[in-house]
């Protein structure tokens, strides 16, 4: 499946310790499907559109670590989890919900 994905949060961040700020961020997700594939065994890429709702809502929460490497610019290192509230199928007898765990590496300018 392929969302767009609209979060929604907050963002906390501590006061810089030397060189190093933490942070920590909450918030929820609206996703809107775009597509949804299914790659059964006798059969590969099934348009799923129709067995999936079009619409999913969930939470995130995550945490990490900016590192001042001079001025504003920064590194970033952080691990965010997020994961659905509602089921995403369309079908009574089946419930399949979103999740996943993310690592976030970059530069800040």
């Amino acid at each position: 499946m392929q969302y767009i994905n609209v979060p929604i949060g907050l963002k906390f961040k501590t006061i810089e310790i030397g060189y190093t700020r933490f942070f920590a961020h909450l918030g929820m997700d609206a996703n809107i499907s775009i597509r949804a594939k299914a790659n059964l065994p006798h059969e590969a890429n099934i348009d799923a559109a129709n067995e999936m709702h079009w619409y999913n809502l969930g939470y995130y929460i995550g945490g990490g670590v900016e590192y001042s490497i001079g001025g504003t610019t920064a590194i970033v290192a952080g691990l965010t989890y997020k994961n659905g509230f509602l089921d995403v199928t369309e079908k009574e007898n089946l419930k399949l919900t979103t999740g996943n765990l993310s690592l976030r590496l970059g530069i800040l300018f």
